[in-house]
């Protein structure tokens, strides 16, 4: 079983499909898929899919969810199309409610087969099934969706993207500028190389800038610097960065180290996909080395003569960090970070750097330690700088006093403001000598301008009717800024404002409605809409509206009475099409009394355009009456009108395909099984009407399984006879009743044990390969574990595996009876051995693999037949990258992304 929770798209989907179809189900959100059943989980009830019967219904469940196993849907976008599949095929079969599909089965049975071709399955879509096959071996529903769920190994990370974000998204190629900081934790060498991304990434001590995740690094050879394009030129990279996490790639500028945070950033955002193909063709292109490079503009390179090599450029690594972890002691700090920045970002051989690591740890905990004792701390009771004692704080406080006395009273005054500031110093300072305050002059005077604000935009309120749109928004927008009013008297000015606003709405409303009873139907409905938007009380808005109203529905009449009297009698479909889609404007009149009239005139124009349509046609091969009978069914015709022309084209459709079937099907009862496998294959492949395909391919079933089990019957006898005498009868051996089956006389008992075995380890039998033999090995007697023996196939399975062995890869069958190593071992001609189940007694161990070694002999002597399928590709000399854009000629992996499915 598998478990998938949907994501966003699938679960409105799905919800959607609920509703629709009116289940008392509450999904979950979970989708569980069980051999040919689809199940929405349910809190209660759940939704099953049936594939083999066709059915949708309700029932309760328990599955047991085990979250560890359920898988993200959103992951595998492709697993989404299998599961959609579903929804066209019981939608078509009109098994949910409210769900029509147009396209016909074998347009469905295409679409269905361009979603399966990745994974090599035929789908086989009618009416009356929906199967899948893989080179001939049926299928279920689960094992389709297995198939693609391992198609798709390393998902994209990004959960909801468009319908595009499936074949990846469109990447430019081009570097971008970033400044950031790398912060970045110790790491030694052996850890740097041991730890590795895989691709020549190995890890670096810098943490990525957006997720603080550790980075990996490549570095390119001398000599063999990547050429990359930039947002400032094409630059050779001597190294490159890449974050797992953020699927996102960094390199530092021309002659700078990562450590100084000045560089380039190539981020694949959610694209998983593409990022990975980039990692692959980065570490394709880069070693486990060292560059003494920086990274370096092209156009530099290119102005330089030819200098170094690259054993120089090593030479010179090489002299330069002897010298400095000579002098380390002597190194500026600055110079220090930039070489261990350096030792980091693989300038320099890792054998140099083995030889001097020791010296560069030591040295960086001596710094370390320096800087701590460097650095002063703040002893208890040590003022710092600015900061005055309390003797200090008493003196200025003194030298306050003394400072102010000759101006301050004794008695303070109370900390009022505005206007109760004004009135207190009136009353306590009005008999003094001393002059007003500056302060409550300057309060004085802002009260009276505020005074004569107010005045200004009563008197300009009062004028209201006469001031222009223009006007009316600048008073507005003034009394909303004035700086003399507060938010009180603001508030009550707008309320003014607006009373004025909405009584001069209401007055041209009024005069809207007054003029109405001359406007024609439209402007009716447009001066409806406007009082339905407009501002105003709601009794006066209803008030208005229904008096529009009545006058909507007395012109509405009059206006479709004359446009049905001036109806011409020569119409054509877009003529009549347009003509109604007039009347539907008069959405308040009454239509009933002109349906009659109406349908009356498009049946007899649509009957007359049917026939010129299918008199004009062209008639002579099936194409062109599948052709004519698209044109009909897409032409929106009404289906009554439609019905006599569709019912004859279908009558000669079906002659022609009853001629061809049996031209096919020539004397089925004498066919051998090749002859009728092919025949079969041509049929079902082929574009035929449902209802004759069904007969034909079921009769020639019939023939395949009456061919098959008569082999069948025959190959029992005959591995009866070779086990008569030698191998005693055995409760554990079943025998396969191939003409009971046939002829469905076969008991439940008889077929318990070889059902449940083929179900359970042979599932990818061919079309009409009948078991001959199984063993039964399986300690309850099940037939969950043994052997099954068919024509074509030596299928096993025990508590650990099972698997399905070719005949005619088989060599020998062979017995050891010793006490160590017991048991019968298959023997392939690759000399792979295999130990199988058996259920015989020891003494006849022996005889049972010779039994079954000269059996599978006999099985090989039939020819093997195979059935390849050659797909036409049409082929490019220059291939343009379908991901980046870039051109080359040959091969489908793109030079510069990575991308791999160029065709």
């Amino acid at each position: 079983m598998i478990l998938l929770n949907a994501n966003t798209e699938t679960k409105q989907t799905f919800e959607k499909v609920i509703e629709t179809m009116g289940e008392n189900v509450k999904w979950t959100g979970l989708i569980a898929v069980l051999e040919d059943y689809l199940i929405l989980q349910g809190e209660v009830r759940s939704l099953f899919f049936h594939f083999e019967n066709k059915k949708v219904a309700t029932n309760i469940i328990d599955i047991p969810v085990n979250q560890e196993e359920v898988i993200e849907l959103v992951l595998y976008p492709k697993v989404q199309n299998v599961l959609n599949m579903t929804l066209y095929a019981f939608g078509k079969w009109g098994m949910i409610k409210g769900l029509r599909v147009d396209q016909d089965y074998a347009k469905l049975d295409q679409l269905f087969a361009k979603i399966l071709e990745e994974i090599y399955v035929e789908p086989a879509f009618s009416r009356e099934k929906f199967r899948f096959y893989k080179e001939g071996i049926r299928l279920t529903f689960e094992d389709v969706v297995q198939a693609m769920l391992e198609v798709q190994q390393k998902p994209a990370q990004e959960p909801e993207l468009a319908e595009e974000e499936k074949q990846g998204l469109w990447h430019k190629l081009i570097w971008k500028k970033l400044d950031t900081s790398f912060q970045k934790v110790e790491t030694t060498l052996a850890e740097r190389r041991k730890e590795r991304l895989g691709h020549n990434f190995y890890l670096v001590g810098y943490l990525c800038p957006k997720c603080k995740q550790k980075m990996h690094m490549v570095v390119f050879p001398e000599g063999k610097e990547l050429l990359v394009d930039t947002e400032e030129g094409k630059v050779y990279l001597a190294r490159a960065y890449a974050c797992d996490h953020c699927n996102c790639f960094y390199t530092p500028r021309p002659k700078k180290l990562l450590a100084e945070g000045a560089c380039y950033e190539m981020p694949f955002l959610s694209d998983r996909k593409a990022y990975e193909d980039y990692l692959e063709l980065l570490g394709e292109r880069g070693e486990n080395t060292s560059n003494y490079h920086f990274n370096e503009f092209v156009k530099d390179r290119n102005a330089k003569p030819v200098q170094s090599t690259k054993e120089q450029g090593s030479e010179s690594a090489k002299e330069e960090l002897a010298d400095l972890c000579e002098r380390l002691e002597k190194l500026p700090d600055l110079e220090f970070s930039r070489l261990k920045a350096r030792i980091e970002e693989g300038f320099f051989p890792h054998e140099l750097i083995q030889k001097q690591e020791e010296k560069i740890k030591e040295q960086t905990k001596k710094r370390q330690k320096k800087n701590k004792y460097d650095t002063k701390e703040q002893m208890p009771g040590e003022k710092q700088s600015g900061q005055l004692g309390p003797k200090q704080r008493e003196t200025g406080r003194m030298a306050q006093r003394r400072g102010a006395g000759s101006v301050v009273t004794s008695q303070r005054t109370p900390d009022y403001e505005g206007e109760e500031k004004i009135a207190y110093q009136k009353e306590h300072l009005s008999g003094s000598t001393q002059a007003v305050p500056e302060d409550v002059r300057i309060l004085e005077r802002r009260k009276k301008a505020a005074k004569e604000k107010k005045e200004n935009y009563e008197t300009r309120m009062n004028l209201w009717e006469r001031l222009s749109p223009r006007q009316r928004q600048e008073l507005i927008l003034q009394i909303k800024n004035e700086p003399l009013f507060d938010d009180v008297q603001k508030k009550t000015m707008l309320t003014k404002v607006q009373e004025k606003e909405q009584q001069g709405r209401m007055q041209e409303l009024e005069k809207r409605a007054d003029a109405a009873e001359n406007y024609g139907y439209v402007q009716l409905k447009r001066v409806a809409d406007e009082i339905k938007g407009a501002e105003v009380p709601k009794e006066f808005k209803e008030s208005l509206l229904d008096r529009i109203k009545l006058l909507l529905r007395e012109k509405g009449e009059k206006e479709v009475r004359q446009l049905m009297e001036q109806m011409p009698q020569n119409l054509d479909r877009k003529g009549y099409q347009r003509y109604v889609d007039k009347l539907k404007e008069y959405e308040d009149v009454d239509m009933t009394p002109y349906q009659k009239e109406l349908q009356q005139r498009r049946e007899g124009i649509e009957t007359q355009e049917l026939g010129n349509l299918v008199k004009r046609a062209r008639k002579i091969s099936r194409e062109d009456y599948v052709d004519l009978l698209k044109k009909i069914q897409e032409g929106d015709f009404l289906p009554e009108n439609a019905a006599p022309f569709i019912e004859k084209i279908r009558e000669r459709i079906k002659e022609k395909d009853a001629d061809e079937i049996a031209g096919i099907c020539k004397d089925i009862s004498h066919m051998d099984f090749d002859a009728a496998a092919k025949a079969y294959e041509k049929i079902s492949q082929g574009a035929y009407l449902p209802e004759l395909k069904v007969d034909a391919l079921e009769m020639l079933v019939k023939r395949l399984t009456k061919i098959k089990a008569d082999e069948c019957e025959l190959l029992v006898s005959k591995l009866k006879d070779a086990m008569d005498g030698k191998i005693k009868e055995n409760p554990r051996h079943h025998f396969y009743p191939a003409r009971k089956v046939l002829l469905k006389e076969a008991t439940e008992e008889e077929m318990q044990v070889i059902d449940y075995a083929l179900g359970t380890y042979a599932t990818k039998r061919k079309p009409f390969e009948y078991p001959i033999l199984v063993v039964d090995t399986s300690r309850n007697e099940s037939g969950k574990e043994g052997i099954i023996l068919t024509p074509e196939h030596l299928f096993y399975s025990t508590i650990l595996n099972a698997y399905g062995i070719p005949i005619q890869t088989i060599r020998s069958v062979k017995a050891n009876t010793g006490l160590l190593g017991r048991g019968i071992t298959v023997e392939q001609h690759d000399g792979t051995k295999t130990k199988i189940p058996y259920a015989v007694e020891t003494s006849e161990m022996t005889k049972w693999a010779k039994i079954l070694s000269d059996f599978i002999a006999y099985l090989q002597e039939k020819p093997e037949s195979r059935n390849v399928t050659y797909l036409a590709k049409e082929k490019h000399e220059t291939i343009c990258c379908f991901r980046c854009g870039y051109t080359y000629k040959g091969g489908n992996v793109c030079p510069k992304c990575g991308y791999k499915m160029n065709r």
